[in-house]
């Protein structure tokens, strides 16, 4: 709660409100004679808070004046990180309701779970079953806090070393679109945006699961290479694992899945409200049935010759083209700057300045920064491991020393980074 009132004071309330009331609720759901009834008036009031604080205002915009004049806007702060400690407790009453009284969280224990500060803001979104289960059977060894350090220290790099400077960069092309920029600018602009935002958010998600595993807590992995992927379906299995599962799990599957009703109608739902989770703006929406059509396109295709034949090498460069353009809408403020800047990027609108050329945002350390961000997205370390880790394996007295003197140095030239620049959030701490 210290964590979170050093960075919203004023809207910590929130969050307190949000704990109280899924406590509760999880009581009247694991006790009440009416547990459905219970789970349902609780996910209603926590999606209600969620869409109060976040979608409100969106929504109105569609309402004559004449109707709500006097409450068109409420212009509310949105609270931190509310999706996901919103999400976490929607997970917290299905959980409890599915286990038949099963978990007997007490008040400290929900809590705990809510407010646990290194997912709090930006996840991994924790199922509460999982994190349950290790508040009391959790071990805590020396060994695992030197890990969870290490790794902290690797998405602290991730962070500030890589994504930050690449962010920087983004920025300036970005606000330089109406001035005019060239074909080759708009498209550095896509690839160094895409990059910044794998980093940014998975120097974040690596941060949390080294932290939780200093308390003892193991989150589950976030990221899984997700340019690697060959089609859209499969980026959603590697990119955003636990928002993936909440949403499988607790929507999806509900839905019916592959099993009960019309499989496309419910793979739509899921990525509009995947969409919609991410903000309240069209282009979030679209971003989402984006991705849902394509993941539909890629289920009715999926068993056809001329698909499955499909060189691997093609379906990549498709994928990769799509979650590009998709990158390209998600970060555009509005429709227009969007169709915009996709006009310079195929050719069809003409620079105004001359000046606004690819070198002109690139410098060598840039260009050195982008290359091990694209080496980095492919899981070449990995296969370092498993090519010369036997060498290693009587070792691991060096192959720890190594760890920390690695970590350590990306801990110092981290915070000299961090030093000489400005302020940059995360991404997803909007969300």
């Amino acid at each position: 709660m210290f964590f979170y009132s050093w960075g919203a004071l004023d809207l910590t309330g929130i969050l307190l409100v949000s704990i109280i009331f899924t406590y509760i609720f999880g009581i009247l759901v694991r006790k009440s004679k009416y547990r459905r009834t219970s789970l349902a008036v609780g996910i209603i009031f926590l999606i209600g808070m969620l869409g109060v604080y976040k979608y409100y205002d969106f929504a109105m915009s569609f309402i004559p004046d004449r109707y709500f004049s006097s409450y068109r806007t409420l212009d509310l702060p949105i609270p931190p990180g509310i999706s996901f400690f919103i999400f976490s407790s929607v997970s917290y009453l299905i959980d409890i309701y599915r286990q038949k009284g099963k978990l007997k969280p007490g008040l400290i224990d929900t809590a705990l779970y809510i407010s646990f500060f290194p997912k709090l803001i930006m996840g991994p979104i924790t199922l509460f079953s999982n994190f349950y289960d290790q508040i009391s059977n959790r071990v805590i060894t020396l060994e695992k806090v030197r890990n969870g350090l290490v790794r902290f220290c690797y998405g602290f790099a991730l962070k500030v070393i890589i994504a930050d400077p690449l962010g920087a960069v983004v920025n300036e092309i970005f606000t330089q679109v109406e001035f005019g920029i060239t074909t080759s600018t708009a498209w550095t602009g896509v690839l160094l945006y895409s990059l910044q935002i794998y980093f940014d958010f998975l120097g974040y998600s690596v941060m949390a699961i080294g932290i939780a595993l200093c308390f003892g807590f193991e989150l589950g992995k976030n990221f899984n290479y997700p340019y690697i992927s060959t089609s859209i379906t499969e980026f959603w299995r590697r990119w955003h694992i636990s928002l993936s599962t909440w949403f499988r799990d607790y929507l999806y599957i509900p839905l019916g899945g592959n099993r009960r009703g019309n499989v496309y109608v419910n793979v739509m739902i899921v990525f509009l409200a995947t969409g919609i989770w991410h903000g309240a703006s069209w282009t979030f929406i679209v971003w989402g049935i984006i991705h849902g059509i394509c993941n539909i396109f890629e289920k009715y295709m999926s068993d056809k010759p001329i698909y499955q034949k499909t060189p691997v090498i093609l379906k990549w460069l498709v994928t990769t083209f799509i979650i590009g353009i998709g990158w390209l809408l998600f970060r555009s403020p509005t429709f227009s700057f969007f169709i915009d800047y996709m006009a310079i990027m195929f050719g069809q609108k003409d620079s105004i300045s001359t000046e606004m050329s690819t070198s002109f945002f690139i410098t060598s350390k840039i260009m050195f920064t982008t290359l091990i961000a694209i080496v980095l997205s492919f899981p070449v370390i990995p296969l370092i491991k498993e090519r010369f880790g036997s060498i290693y394996k009587n070792a691991d007295v060096l192959s720890t020393a190594v760890q920390n003197i690695f970590a350590l140095a990306m801990l110092i030239i981290g915070v000299l980074y961090m030093v000489n620049s400005t302020y940059s959030p995360f991404i997803y701490f909007q969300f």
